[in-house]
This record gives C-alpha cells, sequence and structure tokens, in this order.
C-alpha cells in the first residue's frame, strides 16, 4: 500500500490498516490537557459525546490530579453567582 501525504487517516489509531502515516505521541505531555478537557466537559457538559471517547478518558487517567484538580475548581466557580453571571451561564 502507498503511502499519501495527505490521507485522511494520517495519525489516525487505524493508519496502519490504511498504508496512511503514523505520528508518534509522546501521551505523558499531553495527559494533563486530557484530564482538563475531560474534567471540563464531565462538570459542564456531563451529556456530551467526547466523555465517550476510550482514548480521551484513558489519556485522561494518567494525569489523575489535574484532572481532580480542574474538576473542583470548575465546580466551585460555577457555584459562585459572580463568575456565573460574568460568564453568563443560565
Amino acid at each position: 500500500m502507498e503511502i499519501q501525504a495527505r490521507h485522511r487517516f494520517n495519525g489516525s489509531i487505524n493508519a496502519r490498516y490504511y498504508g496512511a502515516l503514523r505520528i508518534p505521541v509522546d501521551e505523558k505531555k499531553i495527559s494533563a490537557i486530557a484530564a482538563v478537557i475531560y474534567a471540563a466537559h464531565r462538570e459542564l457538559v456531563a451529556d456530551s459525546e467526547l466523555l465517550k471517547s476510550p482514548s480521551l478518558e484513558r489519556l485522561a487517567k494518567q494525569a489523575p490530579l489535574t484532572g481532580s484538580i480542574i474538576a473542583k475548581s470548575i465546580k466551585k466557580l460555577s457555584e459562585r453567582e459572580t463568575a456565573v453571571d460574568a460568564l453568563a451561564i443560565e
């Protein structure tokens, strides 16, 4: 299979099946941001489709303290009337 420079599966978990480019990722470097994204969605958008992503959940679990701190911070912030008003959260 020929590797194409522009291929819809480049960087995908399924890249190997389609002859696409595999992109090596150091998951330790992105686990903290994954934990923030996961925690924010869990607190603010509980029915988010993103929360169904096994890969996001797996990455977020690599930085549990970060996710926990962010989740608690979001929860506390959302309980403050002045913060809610400033962000126009209903």
